[in-house]
């Protein structure tokens, strides 16, 4: 593993994921990414909180394999199901008691989805760094298309995921600083035209 940038202008980073380390998207859509900007001199890491045992275990066999493959430090904590009550704030406690017993005092951290996002935001709120929210996708709109079964019980479960979703983004948006977006129509959909905060 390539060694932790030095010097005194070194930037402090962190990537925090709420899942486990996936196969391909983990690596193309974050590995890389951090190994891009650890070579322009960010000391940057990633904070991984799979959210079941099992995710756990299956990350922990991949996570040495990945740290030699593309120099970048990963550090593995068990996270919360979201089905959990509190999950969010059990979650956010989770991720504050890893940084207090870290020596990484990140000036950003970069969060991946709209969860991940809303879970640093707590964090936020004690401490302070930039969060800058990289959303991927429009949950919203992908379960409210998705062919489910059309019965009274099938749309009301429906439609209570959508409003847990809704609220991650919406609190997402609360929170963060910055935001990235895949393509600007769904930045169109996620911001108000009224913020204009830089993405």
């Amino acid at each position: 593993m390539k060694a932790c940038i030095q010097g005194p202008n070194r930037r402090q980073g962190l990537f925090v994921v709420f899942h486990g380390i996936l196969p391909t998207i983990f690596e193309s859509q974050i590995l890389i990414h951090v190994q891009e900007m650890r070579s322009f001199g960010i000391d940057m890491e990633v904070w991984v909180f799979p959210l079941s045992r099992a995710s756990f275990a299956a990350s922990a066999l991949r996570r040495a394999e990945l740290e030699q493959k593309y120099g970048v430090p990963i550090r593995l904590f068990q996270g919360v199901r979201l089905r959990w009550p509190f999950a969010e704030i059990l979650n956010a406690l989770r991720l504050a008691r890893a940084l207090s017993k870290s020596a990484v005092r990140p000036e950003f951290i970069h969060a991946r989805t709209d969860y991940s996002t809303l879970v640093c935001g707590l964090v936020r709120v004690f401490r302070r760094f930039e969060l800058i929210w990289d959303c991927r996708g429009d949950a919203v709109a992908e379960i409210g298309m998705s062919k489910q079964a059309t019965g009274m019980l099938a749309r009301f479960v429906r439609f209570s995921k959508m409003r847990v979703i809704a609220g991650y983004r919406a609190a997402a948006r609360r929170f963060s600083t910055k935001a990235i977006f895949v393509s600007e129509p769904l930045r169109d959909r996620c911001l108000p035209n009224s913020d204009h905060r830089p993405v």
